[in-house]
């Protein structure tokens, strides 16, 4: 089978440039001929990234992929982030076409699914009411510029034309549902990531204590841990505030926040301004060794997302090293982290309540310990890369007629 990604950049710069390689060197191992085609590169721009795919062709924009796509005679191919869908609708009937809508930018202008007002989560579908949340007004620089809103509702009526789209949730399924997708044509199917070495475990199975080489500043308490982009929508800062209402009562736990981006510099202020200084670590952009590391040693991962994450991977990784996960109950994260099995949910942006879910796990190690091993075993079994990798196989096969079976309740694909 000939497969041909599309997707707007080449380069490992974010998440969905993420899943294209990791998904083409799971197939390739199955036997499945990967290309790639895009329009820019960004991020590792040729080395490494491209050489996940034997073949691969860059052009000016999509009517030129599409016209590529159409030459090269490939079996299916598979859409992700690209600006426009129409050019790959007027594919031969042979192609097979589907895409993977991993974020709000097909449903939402703004793209974030939060309001600019009041930051809380919007579920309204497009409409008329984005004019009045400044859904198409976008800096440009130092300016302000418009965008157009004729140009963003064609092209989510041509996405309702396509005949088969991939999410990685029940948000962002229903999502689309209330944006007049058709139901028949959205299955779910979320985006796992490989499996990295396990730790080293102790008899009982759980990680065993944290090793001595923890980054300084961590090794001589106990720490709660972030890791992602260090962007508004992931609410980073919103942690942070969490963290200063807990700190009191607890005088030698730390905050540590592995990742970079482009909120950085605002929240090492807030930092500063809560008088935090030396309770927060901010480890900036780790191997994954080194993470590996963090993970162990911490008592939970805090998801605390101020978006409706599309699905939050980084849950997974936490699971299977039987940490338990807190985290605001947006968008796909209720899929992966249930409440009082594998962890606790927060309603969004309740500063109160994360910190209260923190505390209780600080509180009973028992309870941690076992929240723990349920998200590993629900990671193994509900959400392994291989099983992951068959169910994309069957959605890219030319021969697949429609998604079988019913929609889950979580996890899993239609």
């Amino acid at each position: 089978m000939r497969v041909l990604f599309v997707n707007r950049y080449a380069g490992a710069f974010g998440g969905v440039e993420v899943y294209v390689r990791r998904a083409a060197i799971a197939l390739a191992a199955k036997g499945v001929h990967c290309a790639l085609g895009f329009v820019e590169q960004r991020g590792e721009e040729t080395g490494d990234y491209l050489a996940a795919f034997p073949e691969w062709f860059r052009a000016e924009d999509e009517a030129g992929l599409a016209d590529e796509a159409r030459r090269r005679s490939f079996d299916t191919v598979f859409l992700h982030k690209v600006d426009r869908v129409a050019p790959f609708l007027r594919l031969d009937p042979g192609i097979k076409l589907i895409r993977y809508i991993h974020d709000h930018d097909t449903v939402c202008p703004r793209r974030h699914k939060y309001y600019a007002s009041n930051s809380a989560i919007c579920d309204r579908p497009a409409g008329a009411f984005c004019f009045f949340d400044a859904g198409f007004i976008e800096r440009k620089g130092r300016f302000i510029g418009f965008k157009s809103p004729f140009r963003f509702f064609s092209e989510l009526a041509d996405n309702r034309r396509l005949p088969w789209i991939l999410v990685g949730s029940t948000y962002m399924r229903n999502e689309l549902l209330a944006n007049g997708f058709d139901p028949e044509r959205v299955s779910i199917l979320p985006p796992v990531p490989p499996t990295s070495p396990a730790l080293p475990t102790s008899p009982s199975g759980p990680p065993a204590a944290p090793p001595a080489d923890l980054p300084p500043g961590n090794a001589a308490g106990r720490y709660i841990l972030y890791v992602g982009q260090l962007i508004r929508g992931k609410g980073v800062d919103l942690l942070i505030e969490a963290f200063s209402l807990l700190a009191p009562d607890y005088p030698g736990l730390r905050l540590s926040i592995a990742g970079s981006g482009n909120a950085r510099d605002g929240l090492r202020e807030l930092v500063r301004e809560r008088g935090l200084e030396s309770r927060v670590r901010f480890e900036g952009s780790i191997p994954p060794d080194k993470l590996d590391v963090l993970y162990r040693g911490a008592e939970c991962l805090v998801v605390p997302s101020r978006w409706p994450e599309p699905f939050g991977m980084i849950g997974l990784e936490a699971m299977r090293k039987s940490l338990p996960v807190v985290g605001f109950a947006s968008g796909g994260i209720p899929d992966w982290l249930r409440d009082g099995v594998n962890g606790i949910l927060a309603p969004c942006a309740d500063l109160a309540a994360l910190g209260a879910a923190i505390r209780r796990l600080l509180d009973d190690r028992s309870l941690a310990k076992s929240m723990g091993e349920a998200g590993r075993r629900i990671a193994a079994t509900e959400y392994a890369f291989e099983s992951s990798i068959d169910n994309l196989l069957r959605h890219l096969s030319p021969v697949a007629s429609t998604p079988e079976g019913p929609v889950p309740k979580s996890g899993g694909i239609r």
